[in-house]
């Protein structure tokens, strides 16, 4: 019997499989189709989803693999209507990456499975889930070529048409209407800029974005009714849409058809099984939400899965659904106005557009940059804390220079100690005394945090308290640790 069962080797599924193997646990992953995914896809990732990545070492490839268009060009119709770059800002000690990294899903996906091959750990493509029956103290498993498994629980990761969320019966609220879109990777040559490209008018869309020198890129184009997406159609919409005559699009290495659904899972837990990423929540592809939101799900999900096989109470498990779905709630939300936006505006308003639209897109991309949840009122928030530990920059005791991000990389939490001893706590905690065990050079850490003696971080890096009292963090471990 394997620990946990993932089903799903999406960026979700990955994600969760490497924070589970980085605490020692026994996980297999399953995916039904017969290889890695390919395609574009989600397209941009997010400074937050950044940090969980550089909690599992990763950080630098994505970072080394970042194909970002800096500079974006607006249409409306065919004429330009606006022409901007954003300004990137400058990685700073507690926000070490405070920008975007844009590149298609694949690549995500490929780094990931390579960490968890890294770790022992090789995707089962070609599995096919059938059904399962959750016994309470485990989850037995059929697939589809008729073998079995068990498992302690089970995680379905399996995409917004999840058959582990149909099996569980939860109900998937939300909309959906006629809206689709053609999305795809292809070559395109007749765009001399390196630049993010959009046309909009009259309810149509078209989106041109490169990724790096040689590499696809990707398009997305809106479809009538009765459009049938093709390359064919795709190269004539471009010209049409963008009066371009001797733009090509070409070599056509993946598509797919998008389809406009906003929907929710109304649970992400029945008993021993779970739902993370598009299994629980779907999205518009505006905003880059999707695959943010699921890597975000797995990384509040999987240290909770390690504690409670390790002896922890289960009503541990019930906090991932707290924390998650009122998150998955306010994304939704967020992600339909995105949608909104990206059409085209009441004919009244177009004069104006000119002026409006760069600093509208200006200040999307920062509020998407400031993506970092937090769980105030979450069972597992002592008041005054809830939010993502920032990180800082010190010396060890040795003169070694060291993160924070790289202390609270352990399996378990961590407490940051301020002019204090670290007491003798339970549970899988590590603790530092900045000033002795970590020496805050120039003040960087003791900035970033509030004033309290001690600072007690998750293990998926969240601040579960600031306190002066040893006691209560005694207290924190005995209930949620042991």
């Amino acid at each position: 019997m394997v620990d946990v069962l993932v089903v799903g080797a999406g960026p979700t599924g990955l994600t969760l499989a490497l924070q589970l193997s980085r605490w020692g646990l026994a996980v297999r992953v399953v995916d039904q189709a017969d290889g890695p995914q390919q395609g574009g896809r989600g397209f941009g990732i997010k400074p937050r989803t950044l940090e969980v990545f550089d909690a599992l070492g990763l950080a630098d490839q994505f970072l080394a693999a970042d194909g970002t268009a800096h500079r974006t060009k607006v249409y409306l119709g065919q004429a330009l209507l606006t022409d901007f770059t954003t300004k990137q800002d400058a990685p700073a000690p507690a926000r070490p990456f405070p920008n975007y990294v844009a590149l298609p899903q694949w690549r995500t996906v490929e780094i990931l499975r390579a960490g968890l091959a890294a770790q022992g750990v090789e995707v089962e493509y070609g599995v096919t889930l059938a059904s399962f029956t959750d016994h309470g103290s485990s989850v037995s498993v059929e697939f589809a070529d008729g073998s079995r498994a068990s498992t302690a629980y089970l995680v379905g990761c399996d995409g917004g048409r999840s058959t582990v969320r149909k099996q569980l019966g939860i109900g998937f609220a939300g909309s959906s209407d006629t809206a689709r879109a053609m999305l795809a990777d292809v070559d395109v040559t007749g765009l001399a800029d390196h630049a993010v490209h959009l046309w909009a008018s009259d309810q149509q869309m078209l989106v041109l974005r490169p990724y790096r020198e040689g590499e696809p890129w990707q398009a997305v184009a809106s479809l009538g009714d009765e459009a049938e997406p093709s390359l064919e159609w795709l190269q004539q919409t471009v010209v049409e849409r963008t009066g371009i005559q001797d733009l090509r699009v070409s070599n056509l290495r993946w598509t797919s058809v998008w389809r406009y659904s906003l929907r929710i899972a109304d649970r992400y837990r029945v008993g021993r099984v779970f739902l993370a990423g598009d299994a629980a929540h779907v999205h518009s592809p505006f905003g880059a939400f999707g695959m943010n939101t699921g890597v975000q799900d797995a990384n509040n999900l999987a240290w909770k899965l390690a504690l409670v096989l390790q002896g922890a109470g289960e009503e541990l498990l019930d906090t991932y659904e707290a924390e998650r779905l009122p998150v998955g709630r306010q994304v939704l939300e967020e992600s339909d106005r995105r949608f909104s936006s990206a059409t085209a505006p009441p004919r009244i308003l177009q004069p104006f557009l000119r002026f409006l639209v760069k600093p509208f897109l200006v200040r999307l991309n920062r509020r998407g940059r400031t993506d970092h949840p937090s769980y105030p009122t979450s069972p597992l928030t002592v008041p005054g804390a809830g939010g993502s530990a920032p990180d800082g920059v010190g010396l060890t005791a040795a003169g070694e220079k060291v993160r924070l991000f790289e202390l609270f990389r352990h399996p378990g939490f961590t407490v940051l100690a301020f002019g204090v001893d670290v007491p003798v706590l339970p549970g899988p905690v590590r603790g530092f005394v900045v000033g002795r065990d970590l020496i805050d050079v120039d003040g960087n850490i003791r900035r970033s945090y509030p004033k309290r003696a001690y600072a007690l971080i998750r293990p998926d890096g969240y601040l579960a308290s600031l306190t002066d009292d040893a006691a209560e963090l005694e207290s924190y471990l005995r209930r949620w640790s042991k």
